[in-house]
Order: C-alpha cells, then structure tokens, then sequence
C-alpha cells in the first residue's frame, strides 16, 4: 500500500482514505466471498463487518434488509482525477515522458520480455513495461486467460443513488483521458 501512501504525500490532495464497503445480496455473495478471500490471500486489507457496523461508519447508508454481511475495505478511498492526473504527468514529463494526443494503441504484443505497442497510424515502438488501466474492463481488453496478468477478481461497488451514502464514502467512477503518455 506504498502506492497510496505516496498519494498523501504533503502538497498533494488528490487521494483521500474513506475505506470502500461492498456487499451482495444472497445470490452474489459467494461470489463475493471468493474476491474477498483472494484479495486477502494476496494481502489486501479487507474484512467482514455487520450492516451495523456499516451504518456506524455512514449513518445514512440504505443497506438492503437481505444482506448480512458487508465488506469492508479500510485503506481504499477516491482520488480526485484532474489533480492526480497532472501530478502523475508532470513527474512523466520530467522522466522524458511525450504525451502523444490522441493516440489509440491498437496492439501491444511482447517481444522478448519487453512491450510493442502499435499505434493506429501504424507506428510501432518498444517500451520495458505497457500499463493497461482500464479500471474495470482491463481483463476483458488484456484477454484474461489463463496466466494472465489481470486475473485479479473483478469487485464492484454496490448500485446506490448518489443521494444514499455520504459522500466521503461513495466510490467515484474512474475518469478517462483518452490520451496515452509513452515514454520516447
């Protein structure tokens, strides 16, 4: 959790902790049961916790009357995009990094150990490591077979109103740029 660390560094108010809960109504919850037990497997901070102990932590969370567990996950929290995303980009920029906008990457293949990712103009380059963060939907874009990278288990946060939770706890969607820093 270094990453998130870093993210409150002094100077910079772009990620803010409010812990994320999630849970899953009877027919789900074994899937969540099986994220939970992955993530905590591979160290992840995350537990179960009552609907009580929910609504201490949001006074005004609506929990449905059928479910009896909640996840809980104390150390995520929502970062605010814009900043984050000029903080990120200036730190590129002073690595070397060229911000190629738009451009879609259409392929990213490996070649011995290192990543081509072609441009839809039909440029093609080689970099050390290709990162694909589509929040998501990166597994389905990656392929997610077997030996993949992104086989993370897929979480979702609950389906509630903007109105049915505080909003230092609500999950903010990602946002996306559509532009591709690679380094030259």
């Amino acid at each position: 959790m270094a990453e998130q660390e870093a993210l409150q560094e002094p100077g910079g108010q772009w990620f803010f902790r409010g812990g994320n809960l999630e849970w899953a109504r009877p027919s789900g919850h074994a899937h969540l049961a099986a994220a939970l037990t992955e993530l905590r497997r591979r160290g992840y901070p995350a537990e179960w916790i009552t609907p009580a102990q929910a609504r201490k932590l949001v006074p005004d969370l609506r929990v449905p009357d059928d479910v009896t567990d909640i996840a809980w996950y104390p150390r995520e929290g929502y970062v605010l995009p814009a900043a984050l995303l000029g903080r990120l980009w200036g730190e590129a920029r002073d690595h070397g990094a060229v911000l190629r906008c738009p451009e879609e990457v259409v392929a990213v293949t490996d070649e011995g150990g290192r990543a081509r990712l072609t441009s839809a103009s039909g440029e093609s380059e080689r970099y050390d490591v290709a990162v694909l963060a589509a929040g998501r939907w990166s597994e389905g874009l990656a392929g997610g077979g077997p030996g993949s990278p992104c086989r993370w288990p897929t979480r979702r946060p609950p389906a509630l109103p903007p109105s049915a939770c505080s909003a230092t706890r609500r999950r903010w969607p990602p946002a996306w740029a559509g532009c591709s820093p690679l380094p030259t």
